[in-house]
């Protein structure tokens, strides 16, 4: 049994780009709530599945495995800690979308090789 590769998986790949697109264009107002959140809480930026920007929430760090999982529903989530500045965000979003074109590139190239999928 060889490795499958789905459409879906590609699909994801590519739009992982335009979701870190998406925080990348946001990247000031997750500062925002960034410089108001409380040492002990996490900053979680969320890209709905539609490509749409979900918004920005801090949430305690005890609450975030429960939470998270809820917030993320098929879409794509960054996690920031307090503080983190625009920049930081700004280079966060630009390395996701940079990985993800990577290995959606890579499954293009190996789709290409392999067109039945096998």
């Amino acid at each position: 049994m060889g490795f499958v590769l789905t459409k879906e998986a590609v699909d994801r790949a590519k739009r992982t780009v335009r979701a870190a697109d998406v925080l990348h264009d946001k990247a000031r107002a997750i500062a925002q709530v960034c410089a108001k959140a409380d040492p002990d809480e996490v900053v979680v930026a969320v890209v709905e599945q539609d490509g749409r920007f979900g918004g920005t929430w801090p949430i305690a760090a005890a609450q975030l495995s429960t939470r998270v999982e809820h917030l993320e529903a098929g879409g794509w989530v960054l996690l920031f800690s307090p503080s983190t500045p625009v920049g930081d965000i700004e280079a966060r979003c630009r390395e996701l979308a940079r990985l993800a074109s990577r290995r959606w590139d890579a499954m293009r190239r190996w789709s290409a090789v392999h067109p039945n999928g096998a």
